[in-house]
């Protein structure tokens, strides 16, 4: 199996150890200490398949970095891995180039499957960031929905397992793994509360992803 190379850019250095405890060996996790003038010479030569940006609370950085790297080409995919909540500020980073939006502090099921969707090339936004459009400028969070965000892979895990599939055949059905399947499975049940099959069910039914029997 090909590993997935990511590029850690962040202050602190237990933040790449950590990713490499939490994203496990599928992943090979490099640290860069320093953004800037060395991150595109450490693309270049590393060439990752991730670069996961960190940032700080409410200091909209990484937005210079996402703009260097689209600019020059880089087509690693682009991962923003802050403590800054501000759905303004997801929306801006997303616009700007990023792949997927994550929360230092996320569930590691979940800084695992962003990552995972990510490598793949499919937008993951943290859970309990807002929906918004990628046309917008910018949103707020009470204009958001009440409906738990899914991703559009969630959404055909969740409608596959609500009609009764088990996780290998859910796997076999959408061409992944199983464990994705069930790391899937287990980030819907995270994030909507869901503690049963039978509140699958209803939540899948709730989202019109299958009809009630």
């Amino acid at each position: 199996m090909k590993l997935i190379k990511v590029l850690v850019v962040d202050d602190q250095p237990l933040i790449a150890e950590g990713l490499k405890v939490v994203l496990g060996p599928t992943f090979k996790v490099c640290w860069l200490c320093r953004a800037g003038e060395t991150l595109f010479d450490a693309a270049t030569q590393l060439r990752p398949d991730i670069i996961a940006l960190g940032t700080s609370q409410s200091s909209f950085s990484g937005l210079f970095e996402l703009h260097q790297l689209r600019s020059q080409g880089c087509s690693a995919r682009l991962v923003i891995l802050t403590s800054d909540k501000d759905p303004n500020y997801a929306a801006t980073v997303m616009q700007a180039g990023a792949t997927a939006f994550l929360l230092k502090h996320s569930a590691i099921e979940e800084l695992r499957l962003g990552f995972l969707e990510a490598a793949a090339g499919r937008t993951f936004i943290a859970s309990g960031q807002p929906i918004f459009s990628a046309n917008a400028p910018t949103f707020r969070s009470e204009e958001c929905p009440q409906e738990p965000r899914l991703t559009k892979r969630q959404r055909e895990v969740l409608r596959l397992f609500a009609e009764g599939y088990s996780a290998k055949d859910v796997a076999r059905i959408l061409s992944i793994s199983k464990r994705t399947a069930e790391n899937h499975k287990a980030a819907i049940k995270r994030m909507t509360d869901a503690n049963s099959t039978a509140e699958l069910v209803r939540l899948a039914i709730r989202l019109g992803l299958i009809s009630p029997p």
